[in-house]
């Protein structure tokens, strides 16, 4: 059960006006924190008696809980060694395979190891309680203590560009609903939708962008140099000569904000986003006023120039959080699970105040430690 357990408002007032700013702090019983500024007097008295409250049971939850949004459970593991079973064919080719040697093909099994991974998935409520519909996992060399941790695209496959899974298809909805109706259902889901329903040759972008982006990796260096017809077979069977440690050590691929690494959608939110935009103007010493408009002083093509590739832009757990739940610009996320498991969840009776609160928790300072 998530609610308010402090909140603090402190008034300022300047000189250049006869008006006054209210900031108030929040902290929920995880330590998050976070504040808004520029609140109206009568908002803040109505502030005072709203109430945050999950109607989400919590079950018996597992270490490596982070966060808990509307509709979205955030959680990590540690780095371990992990069992890929992966079959070289497409969904296709698996067919025409069953169908003349009247069998199913054998996996590939490899034992690789696997840095912290950070979940994040998004749940729909029914009658009886939650139930995942979507999850992204991103790779990490530290834990989700704060929000600057910086997050890579996961070397599995069945992940687009953007680490969310592509979800895993059942033979039976008992697969889909025989978890606890709780987060501690969630949490199982997710992890079992990842790790225990075996991958093939469908999708496997998340593999192939590591080997061919990640820098300065040992790992990666040497598949490039010992090229096969097969190199994802390559690269895992590389892999798997070494140990967790190692890969925490290691830098691999930046994931996308959009679904794929499309040059042209990828660039154009890319173009967005203030962060960058501001390192761009720093960068290029422009000198702005209060005002300015940055499509109205950098060019779409100069600014390409300038990011050169974008593959290569950092994304850190911030950055990631962000651009999921809340940027309008990212054509990938308006319509995601992700997206309407968050607002769907944040809507209540009085939706104006409680949904102020949501996002005030959601742009988190601090993560729990």
């Amino acid at each position: 059960m998530s609610s308010i357990t402090y909140f603090n408002r402190r008034n300022e007032r300047y000189s250049a006006g006869p008006y006054s700013v209210s900031t108030i702090s929040v902290e929920d019983e995880y330590g998050n924190q976070a504040f808004n500024s520029s609140i109206a007097d009568d908002f803040y008295a109505q502030f005072l008696h709203s109430e945050f409250e999950s109607n989400i049971p919590s079950g018996l939850i597992p270490p490596g809980l982070r966060a808990l949004y509307p509709g979205i459970v955030v959680f990590e593991r540690p780095p371990s060694m992990q069992m890929v079973q992966y079959l070289p064919m497409n969904m296709d080719g698996i067919a025409e395979y069953e169908q003349e040697e009247d069998e199913y093909p054998d996996w590939d099994n490899y034992y690789i190891p696997v840095p912290w991974q950070i979940y994040i998935a998004s749940y729909t409520t029914l009658h009886d309680g939650p139930v995942i519909n979507c999850v992204k996992m991103f790779f990490a060399n530290e834990p989700l203590t704060n929000k600057n941790v910086k997050l890579y695209l996961p070397y599995i496959p069945n992940f687009f560009t953007n680490a969310t899974l592509c979800a895993p298809h059942f033979d039976d909805s008992h697969e889909v609903y025989r978890y606890s109706k709780d987060i501690a259902g969630i949490m199982a889901s997710a992890y079992d939708w990842i790790w225990n329903t075996g991958f093939n040759q469908d999708l496997v972008d998340g593999v192939n962008a590591n080997i061919n982006i990640a820098r300065n990796n040992p790992i990666v260096n040497y598949v490039r140099e010992n090229l096969t017809h097969d190199t994802i077979s390559s690269f895992y069977r590389h892999l798997s000569k070494h140990t967790p440690e190692d890969v925490v050590s290691m830098k691999w691929a930046s994931p996308s904000y959009t679904t794929y690494y499309d040059t042209n959608t990828e660039l154009k939110y890319l173009y967005t986003l203030p962060a960058l935009q501001q390192k761009f103007i720093e960068e290029n010493d422009i000198e702005v006023d209060e005002d300015f408009q940055f499509e109205h002083i950098v060019t779409y093509e100069e600014f390409f120039e300038w990011i050169n590739n974008t593959h290569f832009v950092d994304k850190t757990y911030h950055d990631i959080i962000t651009s999921v739940l809340f940027d309008k610009n990212n054509p990938s996320e308006i319509r995601s699970n992700h997206r309407c498991s968050y607002q769907n969840a944040a809507v209540y009776n009085t939706p104006d105040q409680n949904n102020f609160i949501h996002i005030m928790l959601s742009y988190v300072n601090h993560l729990p430690n």
